[in-house]
This record gives C-alpha cells, structure tokens and sequence, in this order.
C-alpha cells in the first residue's frame, strides 16, 4: 500500500493562512496587512521567489512582483475599479 502523502496548513487567529508544508517538507509562509490581504509569499526552499502583493486604496490588486520581475502592473479606472491595464 503506497505511503499516504499530506499537505499541512496553519493559521494565524485571524483565520487567515500562515504556511503550507508539502509531503516534502517544502513550506510556503505567507503574510498579510490589517485588511487581512495577501502581503507576501516565501518558499522555503528559494529566497528568489519572494512574492510581494500591493492594493490601491480600494483593495484591488495593484501589483505583484517575485524576485526582480513584476509579474502584474495593474492600473484601475478612479471611478469604476477593476484593472484597465495588465
């Protein structure tokens, strides 16, 4: 019978997800600002994939950026919200 493999998962007591740590070990820390939105993810294993998130004012996801790359630039429309440009 093959090995069962799990994937475990803490929280923070907000509720909000703080790791993930695969059958291998590898781990995934995340973290978050006052409005409980996702700040920052970091792999265990590679500092280089770092992920920072960024909202507006409006809480909609301005950027994110891993490592060097900026992997979204999103400019929102000032009266209507959702991203114009990706």
């Amino acid at each position: 019978m093959p090995k069962a493999k799990t994937t475990t998962y803490t929280y923070q007591d907000s509720g909000d997800l703080e790791t993930r740590t695969d059958a291998r070990g590898i781990s995934v820390t995340f973290s978050y600002d006052g409005l409980h939105r996702l700040r920052t993810k970091d792999h265990s294993t590679d500092a280089s994939q770092h992920t920072d998130y960024e909202y507006d004012a409006k809480s909609n996801l301005k950027s994110v950026t891993s490592g060097a790359a900026s992997i979204l630039d999103a400019e929102a429309e000032e009266d209507n919200g959702p991203a114009n440009t990706l």
